[in-house]
């Protein structure tokens, strides 16, 4: 029963989290979806956190997955921002629907 409880916890922190796309949608369209991105992951840890200690998972390993994690989202993060960058500088548009 309790791990029905932790469930529909990390469900209603993800309806509480999808609410801080009211502001996200105001940005301009990279940044948008950078920021979204990140509100998302970040908002997660907790609950991967919050999962890993119900396993029983000693304090030691829950540090370290969350270490793992937080550099894993880290560096896809700069990587995505770099294309960002790339698909700028070229004037690349991904949306471009192209015609055959």
């Amino acid at each position: 029963m309790k791990q029905i409880f932790y469930f529909l916890f990390a469900m209603l922190g993800g309806l509480l989290l999808h609410q801080t796309a009211s502001i996200t949608h105001k940005m301009p369209k990279g940044w948008q979806q950078l920021t979204g991105t990140t509100i998302g992951v970040q908002g997660t840890l907790p609950f991967f956190a919050m999962f890993l200690k119900k396993m029983g998972l000693p304090n030691k390993v829950i540090f370290l997955a969350i270490m793992a994690f937080q550099v894993a989202f880290l560096c896809v993060g700069i990587g995505v921002a770099g294309g960002w960058v790339v698909d700028t500088i070229f004037d690349i548009d991904r949306e471009a629907v192209k015609e055959h």
